[in-house]
């Protein structure tokens, strides 16, 4: 057996080399735990200031009341929890939730509304809260703020029309629901913000809010939103499985929560438009957006 031994200049050697990387490694590992824990702190106050944020959001919601022009008495059933949860770090949102109103509970939606907070830090912008508010009915609709801001459609939110060469419809509510998911990828959107700028949405796996509604003809119908930064919802697609007399169709419906130009199109055909609005406070249409007069939380 070789044994091997080292000189006494190189254990000394040794020895200084390991008092020396020792420490180092040491507090190398330190400064990366240090790190960490920070990062998890951060990330702990974010998460509890965005709780924060959507406890108010759904405070103010509740107080929103909408109803359909036509069924006055009947008033819009707020759908109990958000359809989604987002932020937007392109436009400084730092916490964000989609609601929706029905007239029947699990019914058709007649409006659907973003409660959007501004980090004013990053972003100054005329107030903290912005409400973006859709008609989504067939008919008119009227919306009142508690900060007293009031707001009525002036024409049809959305208006269906048939999907071309659409399938025969299952015979289940689960494969129908396959059905409008396989539909939904056929329509394309896109936004444009000038001549320069035009960018194409992303569609979101999943529909937001899915739906029945005898009352209104619907066997079943499914909203589907489209994305330009994250799942902030800038267009929103209805396909509904309708009954008419003794047939059953497939039709679909577009509206849009943004001041962008949106364009639609369906087998590379253009469907739907809207131009570029950028106004918030104003009343257009068949929607409107504007910051929340201070009240205090």
């Amino acid at each position: 057996m070789q044994v091997h031994y080292f000189s006494p200049v190189a254990a000394a050697v040794f020895a200084i080399l390991l008092l020396f990387d020792g420490p180092s490694t040491i507090q190398g590992a330190e400064a990366g735990d240090s790190k960490n824990r920070q990062a998890s702190t951060d990330a702990e106050v974010q998460a509890a200031e965005r709780k924060e944020l959507r406890e108010k959001m759904s405070a103010r919601i509740g107080k929103v009341k909408v109803a359909a022009v036509d069924a006055p008495h009947a008033g819009g059933q707020l759908v109990v929890r958000p359809l989604i949860t987002y932020t937007d770090e392109p436009l400084a949102i730092n916490a964000a939730t989609v609601w929706a109103w029905a007239l029947r509970k699990d019914g058709r939606p007649i409006a659907f509304c973003k409660v959007e907070h501004y980090d004013m830090t990053r972003r100054p912008v005329r107030g903290e809260w912005l409400y973006c508010f859709a008609s989504l009915s067939p008919g008119l609709v009227h919306a009142d703020w508690p900060d007293g801001h009031k707001w009525a459609s002036s024409k049809p939110g959305v208006s269906f029309r048939d999907i071309p060469d659409a399938p025969k419809p299952g015979e289940t509510p689960a494969v129908r629901l396959r059905q409008m998911k396989d539909l939904s990828r056929k329509f394309a959107g896109s936004v444009e913000f000038g001549k320069s700028t035009h960018e194409e949405l992303r569609l979101l796996t999943q529909p937001v809010y899915s739906y029945s509604d005898a009352e209104a003809g619907v066997i079943d119908g499914s909203v589907f939103a489209a994305a330009m930064n994250g799942t902030n919802p800038t267009a929103l697609l209805l396909i509904e499985l309708q009954r008419e007399q003794d047939q059953q169709l497939w039709k679909f419906a577009v509206g849009a929560m943004t001041d962008a130009g949106v364009v639609v199109k369906f087998g590379g055909q253009e469907v739907w438009s809207k131009p570029a609005l950028h106004a918030p406070g104003r009343d257009f249409e068949t929607w409107t957006y504007f910051f929340e007069e201070k009240q205090g939380d």
